[in-house]
This record gives C-alpha cells, sequence and structure tokens, in this order.
C-alpha cells in the first residue's frame, strides 16, 4: 500500500470512529453541539470574552 492510499484508509478510519476504541458513556454530537451553541450565547449575553476559535453565529 502506497503513502497516499494508507493516508485516505486512516482518514476514512479516523471519520468513521474506528482509530480508536469509542467510550459508550461519551455525550451524543446532537446533545454536545446544543451544550456548547447555549454556552456561546450565555457568553454573548454576559459580554464575556470568547475563546480563540469560536464563532458566534446568529440565527437557529
Amino acid at each position: 500500500m502506497d503513502t497516499k492510499a494508507l493516508r485516505q484508509k486512516i482518514l476514512d478510519l479516523a471519520i468513521c470512529g474506528r482509530l480508536v476504541p469509542q467510550n459508550p458513556e461519551d455525550e451524543p454530537e446532537s446533545v454536545m453541539l446544543e451544550r456548547i451553541r447555549l454556552e456561546k450565547q450565555q457568553m454573548v449575553k454576559d459580554r464575556k470574552q470568547i475563546p480563540k476559535g469560536f464563532c458566534v453565529l446568529n440565527g437557529g
């Protein structure tokens, strides 16, 4: 297997969540995203500094 194919295979496995064992106690993606959205909303409301890498989106 050449380097390009190996790199693609690793990427495919990572996207599917197969590179490392999955923790069944991790919260679902939808719950995590909603929690982050609410935290960012609260930070904007409180006029706190938003950490670098976060972006504030208007709308739903």
